[in-house]
């Protein structure tokens, strides 16, 4: 059986560190103060982006060779997960829907029994009651007899319990939706018969277009925008 190999991690110089921690805070306080009004204080803030830049970079270097054994050390012991438990997933996926067909099939045939009890409790309870009114209509009560021919049929509740049982598993129903035509689906949501949450924008799609088509873009319901990005490079 494979093992998780052991890895040694990298631990980040504490001393290092805690000058970075000081250095980072410091430039915090320093950007929280910085105003751009002119064209001078303009390119002071693009130097002051470099500095941001380096010292971003030097964090790097520091913990990016603990962050790189953890993640090697995390991606081996997935792996040896995958494998171990590969096989016990795949034999689930083989008896589970073995297990949910039967299970349906039983519910149906519990489903048809019931209903086949209860419709023989009901036709016994209304030979009972046409009984009663004959015996009432050859007692001379002809009133009780058209008041129980009138009354409605009242069978006692008929439950056959399933008996499709297995120690540690259970059933749930589990409903899902499916868009079998999704312009009608939109044709209902414009006309207010579903609601709006039922369809949701292609992000990706419109953002490609946005970058396609920039200003240009003109879909109905959308529109482009552009967001400038500052980038510095380290210095």
């Amino acid at each position: 059986m494979s093992a998780v190999p052991r890895i040694s991690l990298v631990e980040p110089e504490p001393e290092r560190q805690s000058a970075l921690e000081r250095k980072a805070l410091a430039i915090k306080a320093e950007a929280q103060a910085l105003v751009i009004r002119t064209a001078d204080e303009f390119r002071a803030a693009g130097e002051f982006l470099v500095n941001v830049k380096t010292a971003l970079g030097e964090i790097e270097q520091l913990c990016d060779p603990s962050i790189e054994a953890a993640h090697r050390s995390h991606k081996a012991a997935l792996a040896v997960k995958a494998k171990l438990a590969g096989p016990l997933l795949e034999a689930e996926k083989i008896v589970k829907p073995l297990m949910a067909t039967y299970n349906a099939e039983q519910e149906r045939r519990r489903q048809e029994e019931q209903r086949r009890l209860q419709e023989e409790a009901k036709r016994k309870a209304e030979d009972e009651r046409l009984e009663l009114a004959l015996q009432a209509e050859k007692a001379g009560d002809a009133q009780s007899a058209e008041e129980l021919i009138a009354a409605p049929v009242e069978a006692p509740l008929v439950v056959v319990r399933s008996e499709t049982k297995a120690e540690g598993v259970s059933f749930r129903e589990n409903w899902k939706a499916m868009v079998v035509d999704l312009k009608t689906l939109v044709r209902a949501v414009a006309d207010g018969t579903a609601p709006l949450a039922a369809i949701v924008p292609n992000q990706s799609f419109l953002d490609s277009q946005a970058k396609a088509l920039k200003a240009e873009l003109s879909y109905p319901g959308v529109k482009a925008y552009n967001e400038t990005i500052v980038s510095g490079r380290r210095g």
